[in-house]
């Protein structure tokens, strides 16, 4: 594992905690719907429905939702859609969203 992938895993990690507060329900209900919606922003529906379970269950650890995460984050970051997305982030200040923001915008910054 690189370096930089340590730090994606980082960053997906410090995602996850901001949204900690956020119903489980919710969260795989908007994951459902984002398996509907356009790359770059449907990479997160999987991702986002792991977490979902790791919030419903406390058998669940999370390491794969952070691995998914960060995998998904260097997909997106990548992607030329990126930066459309990260506008249309703007200004999104509430969970699960402005992590999302914070966590492409780490991942674009040359932190991962």
């Amino acid at each position: 594992m690189t370096d930089d992938d340590l730090q994606r895993q980082a960053i997906a990690q410090e995602a996850f905690d901001g949204m900690a507060g956020i119903e489980p329900g919710a969260l795989e209900i908007l994951a459902q719907g984002l398996r509907l919606a356009e790359q770059p922003l449907g990479e997160l529906s999987e991702p986002l429905s792991y977490y979902a379970d790791v919030l419903a269950s406390e058998d669940v650890t999370g390491r794969l939702a952070v691995l998914r995460l960060a995998r998904s984050l260097r997909l997106i970051a990548a992607h030329p859609g990126c930066p459309e997305l990260l506008d249309r982030l703007e200004g999104m200040d509430h969970p699960p969203w402005l992590q999302i923001r914070n966590a492409l915008e780490a991942t674009n910054d040359g932190r991962a």
